[in-house]
């Protein structure tokens, strides 16, 4: 539910600390962030739930010379509360569920060494849980292959400003319910907004920090009916994120 920036901001951390031939090319990251999930079923206004969660980002990047192209591999883990509110189907329970994402990305740049802005080509692979052994509760599993543009613009020796917006198609994906271990495919009719924006403090040669609020939209089809009969509703999810970290 969730993405990062890029080596982006290796752009304009050359206008911070180094000329263009002695600047870094690689990067990682570490950060915390807090996340809420609406669920709205898409046919009614009547019918939703919410998610309150905690995750932990972990991002690593790497740019050719002169920062023509990128590559980042970025994974986060988390786990949150989800109140069922008036969200109709009887498997979705109060309680803790877990969900991780997994996102590889590569990019050219359009723009300049210090100015960067990258077209990337992505991959997204999304999975959440609230099952638990022998109770209620539901799964998913989502894949997703996508485009994104993100960017960074210096403000200062030390300060940068970080933007990315993208657009992803769930290609696959599929629902468990229950004490149903297997998933109930639902096609191929799935898609996601993003963007997200914050900034960068150059500490030091070797350390960042960054803040970003990140928000994501998600437009999801009706899953098939379960082996038990079950199945979740067309949703409509808005995601917002609040993230800080370290880069070095």
């Amino acid at each position: 539910m969730a993405f990062s920036t890029s080596s982006a901001f290796l752009g304009a951390y050359m206008g911070a600390f180094c000329s263009v031939g002695d600047c870094p090319r690689e990067y990682t990251r570490v950060g915390i962030g807090v996340q809420y999930t609406h669920l709205q079923e898409s046919h009614t206004k009547q019918t939703h739930s919410d998610i309150y969660a905690g995750y932990i980002n972990l991002e690593g990047g790497i740019a050719t010379k002169n920062n023509r192209a990128q590559f980042v591999l970025s994974a986060k883990l988390g786990a949150g509360k989800q109140n069922p509110a008036l969200l109709s189907p009887q498997f979705v329970r109060e309680g803790v569920a877990l969900f991780g994402e997994i996102r590889p990305k590569v990019g050219v740049n359009l723009a300049t060494k210090k100015i960067p802005l990258y077209l990337n080509l992505a991959y997204t692979f999304e999975a959440y849980t609230s099952r638990k052994k022998g109770s209620s509760g539901y799964s998913y599993l989502f894949h997703y292959i996508g485009g994104e543009l993100d960017g960074a613009v210096p403000l200062g020796k030390r300060v940068a400003l970080q933007y990315s917006v993208g657009y992803d198609w769930l290609f696959y994906g599929g629902y468990g319910f229950g004490r149903d271990s297997a998933l109930s495919a639902f096609g191929l009719n799935g898609e996601a907004y993003s963007a997200s924006v914050g900034a960068s403090y150059f500490y030091s040669e070797h350390t960042e920090y960054y803040l970003k609020i990140i928000f994501r939209y998600q437009n999801l089809g009706a899953s098939k009916i379960s082996s038990e009969g079950l199945g979740m509703p067309a949703l409509t999810n808005a995601i917002g994120m609040l993230e800080m970290g370290i880069g070095f």
